[in-house]
């Protein structure tokens, strides 16, 4: 089931009917009266030689009978217990057939879409019967759903880009003018919004104290009331404030008691308060104030109005994504549905007239950088140039002279057909 949720990504030799396709082929190359089954022929050195073992470590002829395929540690492709004391086991190809039609009725992928039917698989369903499957005493290994696999890495990977970006254009992080000002002009915006179910409202505007039940406005201001009020302390808080669609929705969180949302409502209104005032001024700040740190970065790409600050964003990326040219041509030009926010604020510009499909790549990536260029010499100020203004184009220019131009790598004192240093 792992292999076939692989391969319908073009993991496996870039082929999304990599296990039907290869029984056939397996059938045919073998020839008739020399084919065993595809469970001894193929599967069995598929699994264990190929995606259960590193690739410097197979055997020359491997590559010819699977192809190119990864090798996927974690111990799920070694050999069983049960091969180990039955070697001569055996799967008839019939029950693999039956297997792969059966599989096909489903709706594989791998994003993060809500299960809207009973015929999808995601990534959750197989970390699921992965964890049941290995011994996780023994290895230690445990599937970890998304919120927190997420909540891991964006409160990692994102303050890096910040500080690195921070380091080589110390100017857009400084000042009343710096990227901060973004949390200050709408602090709403970085609030998530379970913090503010209740709080703020919909226009807003902080929900009144007023609309909350007698015993709780007595409890907030005084210890003393709230201390043997069992309501306040152990009773399910509920109340329904206006919603954006003119309806009403429900002001509390699931099973959140009077005590708990008042402590959230304080908390959120003095986060709301210290991003107003502007003393939030880190990704240290971002992350202790458990802020929307993802859709700050993006922000500040989408509102970036400096080839510097862009280009101090650009280089801290590219260090952290593949170098070879496809690779980055790849990243930049994914489909939205399976691009993060960041990557297509950095990628994306619909609105730009400097990049064509249709045209050559390096001829409209040179008068690009050029056109960048010449305005920033000129001291031009920053919305004079959309061509730097959209970020995606010159991000776009610059991963496609690294593919076409590959002996002229992009660094200072290179210099084009446009004249000057990039």
């Amino acid at each position: 089931m792992f292999v076939y949720f692989i391969q319908q990504k073009g993991f496996l030799d870039g082929n999304p009917n990599y296990l039907a396709d290869r029984m056939q082929a397996v059938r045919e190359q073998a020839g008739k009266g020399h084919f065993h089954t595809f469970y001894r022929q193929f599967l069995r050195r598929l699994f264990h030689e190929g995606l259960g073992q590193h690739k410097k470590a197979r055997v020359t002829d491997l590559t010819s009978l699977i192809g190119d395929v990864p090798y996927l540690n974690g111990g799920l492709f070694d050999v069983h217990e049960l091969e180990v004391a039955h070697p001569d086991i055996d799967i008839p190809d019939e029950a693999f057939e039956r297997l792969f039609t059966f599989f096909d009725a489903y709706d594989w992928h791998l994003d993060d879409r809500p299960l809207s039917s009973g015929s999808e698989i995601n990534p959750d369903v197989l970390g699921y019967i992965f964890e049941k499957y290995i011994n996780q005493k023994q290895m230690g290994a445990y599937y970890t759903k998304e919120d927190i696999t997420e909540y891991i890495s964006k409160n990692t990977v994102i303050p890096h880009l910040l500080e690195q970006a921070r380091e080589r254009c110390k100017v857009a992080f400084d000042g009343d003018a710096s990227v901060w000002s973004l949390l200050k002009a709408d602090p709403d915006r970085y609030i998530y919004p379970a913090m503010k179910t209740g709080v703020i409202d919909a226009s807003g505007k902080v929900v009144p104290v007023s609309v909350l039940p007698d015993f709780v406005q007595t409890g907030m201001n005084d210890p003393k009331a709230r201390m043997f009020e069992r309501r306040y302390n152990l009773g399910e808080a509920v109340f329904h404030v206006a919603a954006s669609n003119g309806q009403t929705q429900r002001g509390t969180l699931p099973t959140e008691t009077w005590r708990e949302y008042v402590e959230r409502r304080g908390r959120c209104l003095a986060v709301r308060d210290k991003l107003a005032s502007g003393a939030v001024k880190s990704a240290d700040d971002l992350i202790t104030l458990n802020l929307d740190i993802r859709q700050f970065m993006q922000d500040v790409i989408d509102t970036c109005t400096s080839p510097d600050l862009l280009r101090a964003v650009w280089q801290a990326i590219v260090g952290r994504i593949p170098e070879r040219a496809k690779a980055n041509e790849k990243f930049a030009t994914a489909s939205p549905s399976s691009t993060p926010p960041v990557a297509r604020a950095l990628f994306s510009s619909p609105r730009s007239t400097c990049w064509n499909r249709s045209t050559k790549p390096a001829s409209t990536a040179w008068k690009a950088l050029s056109r960048m260029q010449r305005n920033s010499a000129s001291r031009a100020k920053p919305t004079s140039s959309r061509c730097w203004r959209k970020s995606g184009t010159i991000i776009r220019a610059l991963l496609h002279l690294q593919e076409h131009h590959p002996a002229q790598p992009l660094r200072r004192g290179h210099h084009g057909r446009g004249g000057g240093n990039l």
